[in-house]
């Protein structure tokens, strides 16, 4: 119960925020309906118009080159591939909490801070993504970020707090996507389907889903395509063959025409749609398998560790204080369900040990 709390919480919020964020750039299924339904209606049998998928795609589905925070995030991969990692944080940061990049953005800026061995505030950005309920979307790097960087600073129990979330957030995840990775369909991609009324496709159609589905499957271009010709062929088959009850005959056996090419469509985006799916949820389910390798070698260093540890001088460890605060500022301690506002806004205060001593991994 306290998890469909939190999601309603977080989430949601989320989720209106790009809603309403959305533009007159988007293709709606239902106007689409209404176009055809009126083209019908005007005894038209020539219903080319309605069903030119490359022209929908080219208008629709192409990426926005003017979206600002499309742009913002690319600039801030360009910086981050230079090694101009301040500049790039100052990228990553101008992206707010509604965008459809959000997300990504928070989980770069900490691979950011970690890369210049800044952990606690790495770890500030992981403990973001792994709080409940974005844990249950965010795939499985995070959890190796967050379990590396506590490493580094010999936060052992971290390590292992953090491994046993991954096992308890992500064992349905990781089965669930082993299963379409065989099989390319599932029960969560027929919902997401079903819950599809726009394109292109958001975070906000089929957001509880993604649970099950590879990450980000919804911006992927080719399934869009596909998606696009399941759902109008499906709905232009239902409205056409309505249609053919009161048409007249001469006017039946055209439709009669259209309609058995739009089911060869159909069935064609259909088998490409969920082969689409599978290639997606091979290439996670693989790096999946990869992450659970990574973990299992910072288990062991851990245990290696702790042993080898125990002969250190506790003298050497630094001691991680919070920054000052003034009256105006409000404090909570974290129970792992934060508000929407206490996103991207933790601190983490660390006792670090002595560091350019040890072996590095």
């Amino acid at each position: 119960m306290r998890k469909i709390q939190a999601f309603i919480t977080i989430l949601m919020p989320l989720l209106m925020a790009q809603a309403n964020a959305a533009n007159e750039a988007s293709l709606s299924v239902k106007t689409w309906e209404d176009g055809l339904k009126a083209s019908l209606a005007a005894g038209k049998t020539d219903l080319t118009p309605h069903f030119t998928f490359t022209q929908f795609e080219n208008k629709y589905l192409s990426h926005d080159k003017k979206n600002l925070e499309r742009k913002n995030i690319q600039a801030a991969r360009d910086l981050y591939a230079k090694g101009k990692f301040e500049a790039a944080l100052k990228k990553y940061d101008s992206i707010p909490k509604g965008s459809d990049y959000w997300l990504e953005a928070v989980e770069e800026k900490a691979w950011a801070f970690h890369i210049q061995n800044n952990f606690e505030k790495s770890l500030a950005q992981s403990k973001t993504l792994l709080s409940e309920p974005l844990v249950q979307v965010i795939g499985s790097e995070p959890f190796f970020l967050q379990s590396l960087s506590q490493l580094k600073i010999c936060d052992y129990p971290g390590v292992f707090a953090t491994h046993q979330t991954f096992k308890d957030s992500q064992k349905a995840r990781v089965a669930a996507l082993e299963t379409l990775a065989q099989s390319g369909s599932s029960t969560a991609l027929d919902k997401a389907v079903e819950k599809v009324e726009s394109f292109p496709v958001t975070f906000t159609q089929v957001g509880s889903e993604t649970k099950e589905l590879p990450r980000l499957f919804f911006r992927d271009l080719e399934f869009q395509k596909r998606l696009l010709q399941v759902k109008l062929t499906g709905r232009g088959i239902a409205l056409i063959e309505a249609r053919m009850n009161t048409a007249p005959a001469a006017d039946q056996a055209k439709l009669s025409k259209t309609v058995e090419l739009l089911k060869r469509t159909q069935v064609s985006a259909n088998a490409k749609m969920k082969d689409r799916m599978k290639s997606l949820a091979q290439a996670e389910d693989k790096k999946n398998q990869l992450i659970l390798q990574k973990l299992g070698l910072i288990e062991i260093e851990t245990i290696q560790r702790m042993h080898a540890d125990k002969n250190l001088d506790k003298d050497q460890f630094a001691n991680g204080k919070f920054k000052k605060v003034t009256t105006d500022d409000l404090i909570f301690p974290d129970d792992g369900y934060p508000w929407i506002d206490e996103l991207d806004k933790f601190e983490v205060s660390a006792n670090t040990c002595p560091r350019n001593i040890r072996r590095k991994m």
